[in-house]
């Protein structure tokens, strides 16, 4: 139904399928030479889209027959993040705006929404700290140390 590349890294590769008696989310991490089932925490119900956190690639979120779920661990684990959607919400394409870092949401037959993204822990090294003065108006995804 969807696919989804890791902005920071192209060989990791996220998909999602649709349908029941399956995985819902694969990932690949040698650009889809081999996959592994990543569905822990998923319920068994279609899986339409997938979207990387673009300022996170550990963030994964994902839309589905019940709603949206997130992982925080690339993955590994997904849990439900429905505060405020609809019950059952059908939710069929999924965006992170980020000019305002919201998630924007495609639903069936409901409407468009967005709602928060998890929040970005931002991680500056002692030298960064005493070379730059950090102004609390600065929006943390444009911080990015290497």
């Amino acid at each position: 139904m969807d696919i989804a590349i890791d902005p920071f890294n192209n060989q990791t590769v996220y998909v999602a399928l649709s349908g029941f008696g399956t995985a819902h989310i694969f990932k690949s991490t040698d650009a889809g030479a081999t996959w592994i089932a990543s569905s822990t925490g998923l319920p068994d119900v279609p899986t339409n889209t997938i979207c990387i956190d673009p300022s996170n690639p550990n963030t994964i979120y994902t839309g589905n027959d019940l709603g949206v779920f997130v992982s925080t661990d690339a993955g590994a684990t997904w849990n439900d993040f429905n505060d405020g959607l609809y019950d059952s919400t059908f939710v069929m394409d999924i965006a992170v705006s980020p000019i305002n870092r919201k998630l924007r949401l495609a639903t069936h037959g409901k409407e468009f929404m967005k709602d928060r993204l998890l929040p970005i822990t931002v991680e500056v090294s002692k030298a960064a700290e005493s070379a730059f003065e950090i102004k609390a108006f600065l929006i943390p995804c444009m911080i990015k140390q290497k």
